[in-house]
């Protein structure tokens, strides 16, 4: 005899595609013709940064939706589970991980982001005006320092961040392995 309850709760946990109403199917049609509007009265410019930046908010609407589903299901799921077993995390070494800890970035990790805008508009503005000096406007002078700044900044939070993390996994390391010379 086939278990009711078992499928139901089987099609409850599967993913299910992002569903719309007819209205919402209306809406975007109506933006998308705005978007139209918009590159026949200003230029394809402006209807490039409109559209970018409508796909931005949709990324970041559904990138919102499918984690939150995803939350949802995965705690109902790891409560639902008759299997789950405890451990006694005092009878294992290492089974805690900082990984999956919170914690704060520090002053480090700021230094670092900061240290990285800095590098990264001097050495950009400099390599741009070194490259493209004849053809150089204030304006596109102080645009081309912000975008390497920018990058420079994401390339320092992200080599701290990796470093930051690789610091306490060698810390940790050296610790369980001194605990377990200990015994």
């Amino acid at each position: 005899m086939i278990d009711r309850r078992t499928e139901v709760q089987q099609s409850e946990s599967e993913f299910h595609p992002l569903q719309y109403r007819l209205a919402t199917l209306l809406k975007i049609v109506a933006v998308l013709c705005l978007l139209l509007s918009a590159v026949k009265a200003f230029g394809p410019f402006s209807a490039v940064a409109v559209l970018f930046l409508m796909f931005t908010l949709f990324a970041h609407v559904a990138g919102s939706t499918m984690g939150t589903r995803l939350r949802r299901e995965g705690n109902r799921t790891a409560q639902q589970s008759p299997d789950r077993t405890i451990i006694d995390a005092s009878k294992h070494v290492g089974v805690g991980n900082p990984l999956g800890q919170r914690a704060s970035l520090g002053r480090g990790m700021i230094l670092l982001t900061i240290f990285g805008i800095a590098s990264g508009a001097i050495l950009g503005g400099t390599l741009l005006a070194w490259t493209h000096s004849h053809q150089l406007t204030f304006s596109s002078l102080s645009l081309g320092i912000c975008a390497s700044g920018v990058i420079g900044g994401l390339s320092g939070f992200l080599a701290g961040s990796f470093l930051s993390v690789l610091t306490q996994l060698a810390l940790q390391g050296e610790k369980e392995w001194s605990v377990r010379n200990r015994l």
